[in-house]
């Protein structure tokens, strides 16, 4: 599957309170080993933070829908854009920018102050 289609059924498993052993390698089909989000510009998250953080998210039954995904990939980068809403456990938006490398997203940014940091 493309990152695209792993991404959406990823984040298709939100919103049902379930054990995330069980999309873990959804997971990691998305992200990268080298995976580092700096959300806030201060407190850098890797991939395994993220993990713990939306096990919490998956284990609580949230909700988080894919409002906008891109894969931009010509001459000047290889990167995702996406946008997560999110209602339950965690109520909020994330918006981000992240470098793509082998196939999967590895380190990026939020676009903007009002993401929520722990997705």
């Amino acid at each position: 599957m493309s990152l695209e289609e792993n991404f959406h059924a990823y984040f298709s498993n939100f919103g049902t309170e379930q054990d995330p052993s069980k999309v873990r390698h959804l997971f990691d089909a998305i992200y990268h080993d080298d995976f580092v989000n700096e959300l806030d510009g201060e407190h850098p998250i890797d991939k395994e933070q993220l993990w713990k953080n939306q096990s919490v998210l998956l284990k609580t039954g949230t909700r988080v829908t894919v409002d906008k995904f891109k894969h931009i990939d010509n001459a000047y980068t290889n990167s995702v854009v996406y946008k997560l809403r999110s209602s339950g456990h965690l109520t909020g938006t994330i918006h981000c920018v992240h470098e793509v490398k082998d196939g999967k997203i590895c380190s990026g940014r939020a676009v903007d102050d009002s993401s929520v940091a722990t997705m």
